[in-house]
């Protein structure tokens, strides 16, 4: 048995002894709709799932902010299970027991959910699955629902799922209700997404039908980038002002219209200035209906000193009239409200930092892309108001493992012509350090920039390298692609890749001006040992696929590396402060 099925099974016993005990179990209602949870469920609702993730990136039109989203993961974003092709149990939500043994009116007992297949993640498969189970008195998880992956279960909406619960199996005061997804276990793969879910009993009927009927409105998704494509910029841009109307989305998930009225604030986090603030009414929200509107499109930045850093905040704050949620009409005619508070849900606020980097991402993966080339390079385009240098490249590869201990090198160029590049950074893909995080590598040396400018890298194999993708932002125009020695712009990919150039001050750099290099051939290749160099240059280095510098030469015609191992490995000949870098196979056989 695996050490995460064992985890599961004494979690699951552990329930069993506590509802035994009768000493944790919660009363009802149960409701959360994951608004006010970060990252992991809320562990006063949920007994376990830590594996899952609550986001607000992966969903599509969900029914409020965040959702629970479950893939083949584990919490830190590391796949469960590293044998390729793995399937089986991937992530589970199990909630804490619930006292059903108080419920007076058996017949009115409802559980109701959102859920959504894909969203912006990968899409399941037929194959793959997710079910919903009951923890009956009997100690014995029993299956209630469950759903198929496949094309055919896509949707940009939620679908509501209604569940009456009437056996009286259920009616003990240990119940518990698990979401388990049954997929790949390689990572970040076939994610399903589940929200608002709300079990109580006197659940109010219409003509016989529990309807998606609720008293309340909602914000659902976050403003995108604030400083035009960009979600982070230096405090060296000379921008002094942005026009970038930011969108976020209500909803009414009542069967009445309701008015639209928001407010959009943008405030200093470092004096708590309130930038501007604007109210916006529109028309009325019909039922069920979901609309996108728009926030401030224009302000004035704070003056910030180069060095300093800065955190705006943008608020979005639906003025809804939202109560505690609706149930029922009692005996005399009057609305009766429960004990759990609809307003979480009318407030979202996104930060957004200028300090020392350019950043299309929101910092959440939502995908991967990449190419599976021996020799393909991928260049994002930046855009800098500023003179600086360029002195770390953040990155974000997801954790697969068949790309961890894959070298490659970072590039920096000054354009996508044949001389273009400005220097390059040998670098070994390692696993993050947890979900969406980024490795920052330094450049030796860095490079001013300025204008435009490309970052990205060249892989060394025809296996398949991800990068992160957010699709958030879409900048799919700011990416480029070179299979043939031909570069060519993304007209495929929607997002931003999880790229990013950061600026420090440095001793040591290399100008990014474009001077023309002497070196005109380097031959032959393949090589027995003796390779020759036609033109001027100052020093060449000898590295192999690990980064590991394993010769190095100063100016001369022949070079001779009969005394390494045959194999491949990049030469990096430095020419004043521009540096050219070409693959040599050393390969003695058939010389």
């Amino acid at each position: 048995m695996s050490k995460k099925a064992l985890c599961l099974l004494i979690l699951a016993l552990g329930s069993t002894v506590l509802f035994a005990q009768n000493n944790n179990s919660i009363s009802l209602p149960f409701w959360d709709d994951f608004s006010t949870s970060q990252d992991m469920p809320d562990p006063n609702m949920w007994e376990t799932g830590a594996d899952i993730y609550i986001n607000n990136t992966l969903p599509i039109n969900a029914p409020s902010i965040n959702v629970a989203t479950f893939d083949g993961a584990n919490a830190l974003g590391a796949p469960h299970n590293t044998t390729p092709e793995s399937q089986g149990a991937a992530d589970s939500l199990i909630s804490r027991p619930i006292n059903l043994a108080a419920v007076s009116n058996r017949s009115s007992v409802f559980l109701t959910f959102y859920w959504q297949v894909k969203g912006n993640g990968e899409i399941p498969e037929s194959l793959d699955s997710m079910r919903l189970q009951f923890f009956d008195r009997d100690s014995v998880w029993q299956t209630v629902w469950s759903i198929t992956g496949g094309p055919e279960q896509v949707s940009d909406e939620f679908t509501f799922e209604s569940i009456q619960i009437t056996d009286a199996r259920y009616f003990h005061n240990g119940f518990q209700m698990k979401f388990q997804s049954f997929s790949s276990l390689s990572g970040i793969f076939d994610t399903w997404h589940i929200d608002y879910v709300y079990l109580n009993e006197n659940r109010m009927l219409i003509n016989g039908t529990l309807t998606p009927r609720t008293l309340d409105r909602t914000i659902s998704t976050g403003p995108g980038p604030l400083f035009g494509d960009y979600y982070q910029i230096p405090s060296t841009d000379t921008i002094i002002n942005f026009s970038s109307s930011q969108v976020t989305t209500l909803n009414n998930l009542d069967n009445t219209v309701h008015p639209v009225d928001y407010q959009h604030t943008i405030t200093n986090l470092a004096s708590n200035e309130v930038i501007e603030s604007r109210q916006f009414i529109s028309t009325i929200l019909r039922p069920n209906e979901t609309r996108s509107v728009s926030g401030i499109n224009s302000i004035s930045l704070p003056v910030i000193q180069e060095g300093d850093s800065l955190v705006l905040q943008s608020e979005f704050f639906y003025k809804t009239g939202d109560r505690n949620l609706f149930e029922e009409i009692g005996t005399n005619g009057d609305t009766l409200f429960l004990d759990i508070d609809l307003t979480v849900n009318d407030t979202i606020r996104t930060n957004y930092l200028i300090h020392n980097k350019y950043a299309y991402d929101d910092g959440s993966a939502e995908f991967a892309a990449g190419i599976n080339l021996d020799q393909g390079l991928i260049a994002v385009q930046f855009v800098s108001n500023a003179r600086d240098t360029l002195s770390h490249i953040e990155v974000h590869f997801p954790a697969f493992p068949e790309n961890e201990g894959l070298p490659l090198d970072l590039v920096v160029w000054r354009d996508l012509e044949e001389d273009g590049e400005i220097t390059r950074q040998s670098y070994t893909i390692t696993a993050p350090i947890g979900r969406n995080a980024f490795e920052e590598v330094p450049l030796f040396p860095p490079v001013i920039v300025e204008d435009t400018f490309y970052i990205g890298y060249q892989q060394f194999t025809d296996q398949y390298i991800g990068l992160g993708l957010d699709r958030s932002n879409d900048v799919g125009d700011k990416i480029f692609f070179n299979t043939d020695r031909t570069w060519q712009q993304n007209q495929l990919l929607e997002g931003a890749l999880m790229i990013r150039p950061v600026f420090r001050e440095v001793d040591a750099i290399v100008l990014s001006t474009k001077k023309p290099f002497e070196v005109t051939k380097v031959y032959p290749n393949p090589t027995s040992g003796i390779i020759h160099i036609e033109g001027a240059y100052q020093a060449l280095s000898v590295s192999d696929l690990s980064g590991k510098v394993v010769a190095v030469f100063n100016q001369r015609n022949d070079i001779d590396l009969s005394h390494l191992k045959d194999g491949i490995y990049l030469l990096r000949i430095r020419q004043k402060d521009t540096i050219l870098t070409r693959k040599l196979i050393l390969q003695r056989n058939g010389y």
